[in-house]
């Protein structure tokens, strides 16, 4: 067994900082090493913040195989890795849109790292999505929005059409709500005079734009 396959039973058995941070050194500095192994088996204990200088390896390489694997175990990844993982494929953009992100920390991301010409057509791919309830529709709109606030002139050049229609679903989800918020006026009646019926078990707001 190789010193690397010994400290990765070592995480798996006991996660400590030290074994990780020894792990992540290794891979951010060593090429030759079986990459996508050491992600299938420790992936899940590593920090995509702690590893820029693997992932720009892996990135400037072109190596989908292993950035899909990255994308799949590591947590914690960046919204820049997010976007420059786009420029690659949109092959997983479902995984890409299940993990964490800061909405102004993407939408800085997009502006530095996303390619213009894949603006347009990451747009098209992200309605498609809310067109059929692709999950998770909340992190989709974020990324729309993001999207258009970081690349708006390629959408005024590609006179992309499709805001309508993103209106519309707006609408749509919009009229749930206000069914749901009818719910509130239902009352449960009491069944005994020392506990106090609970109103306004929920609250949902709206807030209108012009």
């Amino acid at each position: 067994m190789s010193d690397i396959e010994i400290l990765c039973s070592t995480i798996e058995n006991r996660p400590d900082n030290n074994s990780l941070g020894r792990l992540t050194d290794i891979l951010n500095k060593n090429e030759t090493i079986d990459q996508e192994k050491i992600l299938q088996q420790c992936g899940k204990y590593l920090s995509g913040i702690n590893l820029e200088e693997f992932f720009e390896i892996i990135y400037k390489k072109g190596q989908i195989n292993i950035i899909e694997k990255y994308l799949q175990t590591v947590e914690d990844i960046s919204e820049k890795q997010l976007i420059q993982s786009l420029n690659l494929t949109f092959d997983y953009l479902i995984i890409i849109l299940s993990k964490r992100y800061d909405y102004w920390s993407l939408t800085n991301a997009m502006k530095l790292y996303l390619n213009s010409s894949k603006s347009v057509e990451l747009g098209e791919q992200l309605v498609s999505y809310l067109i059929h309830f692709q999950q998770p529709i909340p992190a989709i709109l974020d990324w729309l929005c993001a999207l258009i606030d970081a690349h708006f002139s390629s959408f005024v050049l590609a006179k992309w059409n499709k805001i309508p229609l993103i209106e519309k679903f707006v609408q749509d989800r919009l009229t749930t709500f206000d069914l749901l918020q009818g719910l509130n006026t239902i009352k449960k009646p009491t069944t005994t005079t020392n506990k106090k019926a609970l109103d306004n078990l929920y609250t949902l707001q709206r807030i209108h734009f012009k």
